[in-house]
């Protein structure tokens, strides 16, 4: 064969510089507390607190109900583990709103749950040694489940206590929503008509001694209610409590120890932390935290309770409280499953929010061509041609999203190089995995982080580009538009054959990836934004498949009307009214027609009477027949067909009997039998009925089907009308804000928002697992299935000083020596990266490697040097 491959003709010579240039940013986290992480801690020991003034509260109200009644409150011997769920106490919160109904259960203090009531009375006033008894007026009596309280002589079964908001206790203090305090002397009250007999002088000394003891058993069950809601909730320091013999589940509630001491909350505090082991230096720096945490729950409304004025005036107490908290809270590491961290800590994981993110260029330059091959070979005959037809394939789409930040793009790829491809790829790359802070001082953390992930996404963007052009196979559901090229070899003549030949066409590239910039990020995990949307898109759902259900609502058939020919037997049986009440059996045959030709007895119709003897019935000499009954009632005791016969007993009852009275029960039996056309009218609507129930079920499942098509609907317009970043960044800042200068909260947010290089942001949506989607029908990395969202906001470099004071304004700084630490480590490494820009360009390249990429084919004619022509 003669083989010349003439590769000296393809291109020897490339641009200067013949390179493809794509900048993206990497981010590393650093392992510090961030204000995100510090609001989380302070809402979790906010709960703590809240626990712990409510156990506080409860000693209080068992203190009043100790002094009220000189008795101690008493408790019940416990039930069973499996009855316990059927009796446990559960006050009532009917309130449809849900920010109140997380208020009251959730944040706020303990309040005191109030029985039904209405107000339409005066106040009245008891004597001095009474209870006062005045306000609102009790109308019912307060109903209760079987409970745990003893009230030292009786056990209270039948008190119901409710929320307090249900009689408007409820104000705005600091512009938030507080729930007030109502006590039992506004109200324990008694009946109207009983208050007006207190003031009549007619009204005996011991008549308003009984009234006033009903008024003093309404405020004991009102109190013990009181107590008994406080005992019913979920409450750690109430466990505790019990676990160290404070509180004891049989017996007096609670202990001699507390009942003797002068202060029961300084008692309270000593006996919870006098064994714990707390780090003090841990303690002094992380008692600020717990500070705020209650200055969290002041600003959310409760601030007249006992132990927040003990916190602040005693020093002893608060200590004391700090120590309980730190302890529970370092046990239970509610956060990230870590001890609740100092501001300069490095262990922080999950919840790091500070990193640096290095601006890089990645720059692929593109050497001479090189034939791979020849991997395929054609032949041609002599004097013929040889056509091969290829199909190119040119795909156009457009990209749009609606957003406050909209973009439109249009692309025409044919399987080349694009940056597009190498941005999507390795933009916001995010490294999490450092914990050493010392490694945040070394050039190794800036200059090598993320180099194997780095070269392993350019290398699989590359092999994807070599497969793309290699096989030219293209698919998708795109409108695509189509060419043919024809190949005809050349060089063909009559006497010598030809070969067509195929070559790979590969091109060596020499990657290099080089710092450029360093840039302060702000990177918080918050948990989903978007589970309101669960809400609304779940109740959007129902009144979707509602509203189809009542559109195509399917009407029932009407019964028709039985119709039934009827006849009537006649028969009477003798009987003597000598008794006030006598019954006697009957018994009747009957024509056989009415046992086999569809007869029945109609017991409705059917009629029992009495008539007096008269002559036609027997002779005037009968002294038997002397008397008439003038008052008589006959009915029924049985009554029943069987077969042929009537069977039953019948029953004469009268108010004056007659010794010599005879008389007859005249029965008129009533048979009836349906008609035929009845019958048919019947069967029809049967079918009708069955029909229609069929009907109904397909009525439903249409309307399943329609409701998940509005509800994709519904997902489909909130992903592309809904700017999910603004949602999740609103999200954002209003956990960092929470419970102070809520008044500033939009001004701050401006400022934090108006700081950001949008630009350069992102959104990592953190996915459940694949068994707890919300919603299967959609994949793990949809918004709607995500568990949470990992934010990328570069701060802009010129505005880090506005973005530090406006988040500082959340109401704490204990994070602030770790954004110190931040800001050391970015400077020093900007620092560091313009030293190099000067004294050693090079020192900056992150990665340098060669790689080859097939970029085509290329196709050769060859002409055989043998004849094949007959001489």
């Amino acid at each position: 064969m003669k083989i010349n491959i003439p590769e000296q003709f393809l291109p020897h010579t490339t641009a200067n510089p013949n390179s493809l240039v794509t900048t993206y940013n990497t981010n590393v986290l650093y392992p510090k507390l961030g204000p995100l992480a510090v609001s989380r801690h302070i809402r979790v020991i906010a709960r703590i607190l809240k626990d712990y003034a409510a156990a506080a509260s409860l000693l209080g109200k068992e203190r009043d109900y100790r002094i009220s009644f000189k008795t101690p409150v008493k408790v019940i011997k416990q039930p069973d583990e499996w009855i316990k769920d059927k009796i446990v106490f559960k006050p009532l919160l009917e309130v449809d709103d849900p920010y109140m109904k997380n208020f009251i259960a959730d944040l706020a203090e303990f309040r005191d749950p109030v029985v039904a009531a209405e107000v339409i009375g005066d106040k009245v006033k008891g004597s001095q040694n009474d209870p006062k008894v005045g306000g609102n007026v009790m109308i019912e009596t307060p109903v209760l489940r079987p409970g745990m309280i003893n009230d030292g002589a009786t056990v209270i079964n039948n008190l119901r206590a409710v929320s307090d908001t249900m009689l408007g206790g409820v104000s705005v203090s600091n512009r938030r929503l507080t729930a007030t305090a109502i006590k039992p002397e506004t109200l324990i009250t008694v009946d109207p008509e009983i208050l007006k007999k207190l003031s009549e002088k007619s009204t005996s000394d011991a008549d308003k001694k009984s009234i006033l003891e009903r008024a003093m058993t309404q405020k004991k069950a009102y109190m013990l209610g009181n107590i008994m809601h406080g005992l019913s909730q979920t409450n750690l320091v109430v466990e505790d409590m019990t676990k160290i013999g404070l509180l004891k589940t049989e017996g007096q509630l609670v202990s001699n120890t507390l009942i003797s001491s002068k202060n029961y909350l300084d008692t309270l505090a000593t006996k919870l932390s006098e064994k714990l082991r707390v780090d003090p230096t841990r303690l002094t720096v992380i008692g600020s935290l717990i500070d705020q945490a209650f200055e969290y729950l002041k600003a959310l409304g409760m601030q007249s309770n006992d132990m927040i004025r003990r916190y602040e005036s005693n020093r002893t107490f608060r200590a004391r409280v700090q120590k309980y908290v730190l302890s529970k809270m370092d046990t239970t590491k509610p956060i990230d499953n870590k001890l609740t961290p100092l501001p300069d800590d490095s262990s922080i994981t999950k919840s790091r929010e500070w990193a640096f993110q290095r601006v890089e260029t990645l720059t692929l330059n593109l050497q001479k061509p090189v034939l791979r091959g020849p991997f395929s070979a054609e032949t041609v005959a002599p004097n013929s041609e040889l056509t091969i037809s290829e199909s190119f394939t040119s795909e156009s789409f457009q990209l749009s999203e609606s957003a406050s930040r909209s973009a439109n793009s249009q692309s025409v790829e044919n399987g080349v190089f694009s940056s597009v491809k190498f941005k999507a790829a390795l933009n916001n790359m995010t490294e999490s995995g450092i914990t050493d802070e010392n490694s945040f001082s070394k050039d190794s953390t800036l200059f090598n982080t993320l180099r194997e992930r780095r070269r392993d996404s350019i290398n699989k963007t590359l092999t994807n580009i070599s497969n793309e052009n290699e096989n030219k196979d293209i698919r998708g559901s795109r409108i695509v538009t189509s060419t043919s090229r024809s190949y005809t070899t050349r060089g063909k003549d009559e006497n010598h054959a030809t070969t067509e030949l195929s070559f790979q066409v590969t091109t060596p590239v020499d990657v290099k990836v080089k710092l450029e910039d360093v840039n302060l990020v702000w990177a918080p995990q918050v948990a989903s934004p978007f589970l309101e949307l669960h809400r609304n898109i779940r109740r959007q759902y129902v009144l979707d498949r509602r509203d189809y259900i009542t559109q195509n609502y399917v009407v029932d058939p009407m019964r028709p009307a039985e119709v039934y020919e009827t006849q009537t037997i006649k028969k009477e049986l003798g009987i003597r009214g000598r008794n006030r009440y006598q019954s006697r059996s009957f018994e009747f045959p009957i024509d056989a027609k009415y046992h086999t030709e569809g007869w029945e007895l109609d017991l409705a119709a059917t009629t029992i009477d009495f008539r007096n003897g008269n002559s036609g019935d027997y002779n005037w000499d009968e002294r038997g027949n002397w008397d008439d009954l003038e008052n008589h009632d006959t009915s029924f005791k049985s009554i029943y067909q069987e077969g042929n016969m009537i069977k039953g007993e019948a029953v004469l009852e009268t108010t004056d009997p007659e010794y010599f009275n005879r008389g007859f029960f005249v029965f008129k039996f009533s048979m009836r039998r349906m008609t035929e056309n009845s019958k048919a009218e019947l069967k029809e609507y049967a079918n009708q009925k069955q029909a229609a129930e069929a009907e109904r079920r397909a009525v439903h499942s249409r309307a399943n089907q329609y409701a998940r098509l509005k509800r994709q609907e519904l997902i489909q317009r909130y992903e592309n009308g809904l700017d999910l970043q603004e949602e999740a960044f609103n999200a954002l800042i209003s956990q960092v804000f929470q419970g102070e200068n809520e008044e500033h909260y939009g001004y701050y947010k401006e400022i934090i928002r108006s700081s950001i290089n949008w630009e350069e942001a992102a959104m990592h949506f953190e996915t459940n697992t694949a068994k707890q989607v919300p919603f299967a029908e959609y994949g793990r990395m949809h918004f709607m299935n995500a568990e949470g969202i990992r934010f990328i906001l570069p701060v802009i470099r010129g505005a880090e000083a506005a973005f530090y004071e406006a988040i500082g304004q959340n109401g704490s700084d204990y994070y602030k020596k770790s954004t110190q630490k931040v800001m050391q480590y970015t400077n020093a490494y900007r620092d560091r990266v313009e030293e190099l820009k000067v004294i050693d360009p090079e020192a900056l390249v992150l990665d340098e490697y060669s790689r080859e990429v097939v970029i085509g084919k290329h196709l050769e004619a060859v002409v055989s040097e043998h004849s094949f022509t007959v001489e």
